[in-house]
């Protein structure tokens, strides 16, 4: 009981000091910052930071907390329907208005399932340790050109509304230019696999009933039992139960060579 009752107490203490270091970031954003830019980051702020853990940030100096997120407010002002932005970068105090040690991306997106992890693999495949991730989900309104215009509350029900991914990543500083480029090109090919994965589900899914007729066809050929198992695995996993990443339709083609598979143009999905 005095173990929890303790643990308790730090985490109040945490909150308290998170707390008082936001409100230390909200007051230098007005003060740097003229309106209509203030009131704009002001509300993005409060997204940005509301959901990492205090321990994360409590030992930050506030003029990079300050500085890291608006930075990311920037990057993303202006975001075309569809587009990914990305950016790779060691920030300098001079160029981007804070600093880090480690190697900062950078991702604005339309909030899409599988972001998290997909980048998270995309940068471990790379041989790279990820020190912090952010990832605030942010409703916010664009105008006709992809211009910001406003970062909304999520309860303001603004039929306009967007939700965005904005994803801040901090990982093992890396120097050398190309290196950088290189996990961008990654994290370029894992967005885009994201992205169509995600676009093609339900028609993935749809492609469930047109197994299960298929499968009718074939039920003089088919044993009753294999049939029903089929059937039945099938529904199961139309049922919420798999991840549709990719779809291809196949011939079987017969000839002097064996038994081959043929993809059906234009069948692929995913």
């Amino acid at each position: 009981w005095a173990i929890a009752v303790r643990r308790a107490a730090m985490a109040t203490t945490l909150q308290d000091k998170k707390t008082d270091l936001l409100e230390r970031v909200a007051d230098r954003l007005h003060d740097k910052l003229e309106d209509p830019l203030a009131r704009l980051a002001g509300a993005f702020v409060q997204h940005y930071y509301r959901a990492v853990p205090p321990a994360d940030l409590v030992e930050r100096d506030p003029l990079d907390l300050y500085g890291a997120a608006l930075a990311h407010l920037r990057f993303g002002e202006h975001r075309e329907a569809g587009q990914a932005k990305i950016r790779v970068y060691n920030p300098q105090i001079e160029q981007h208005g804070w600093q880090s040690t480690h190697t900062i991306v950078e991702l604005v997106t339309d909030d899409m399932p599988f972001l998290v992890d997909s980048v998270s693999m995309a940068l471990n495949r790379l041989g790279l340790v990820i020190h912090l991730t952010i990832h605030p989900v942010i409703p916010v309104r664009r105008d006709a050109t992809g211009m910001l215009e406003a970062v909304l509350d999520a309860a303001t029900g603004d039929g306009d509304a967007v939700l965005e991914s904005f994803m801040h990543v901090e990982m093992d500083r890396q120097s050398d230019a190309d290196r950088l480029d290189e996990i961008r090109a990654e994290l370029e090919r894992t967005l885009g696999d994201v992205r169509a994965a995600v676009e093609d589900w339900q028609p993935m899914l749809a492609k469930i009933e047109a197994a299960l007729a298929d499968l009718k066809n074939g039920a003089k050929v088919i044993d009753p039992e294999d049939l029903a198992e089929a059937e039945a695995f099938l529904a199961w996993i139309a049922d919420d139960h798999f991840t549709f990443l990719g779809y291809g339709c196949y011939d079987l083609i017969r000839d002097k060579d064996g038994d081959q598979l043929r993809r059906i143009e234009g069948s692929a999905l995913g």
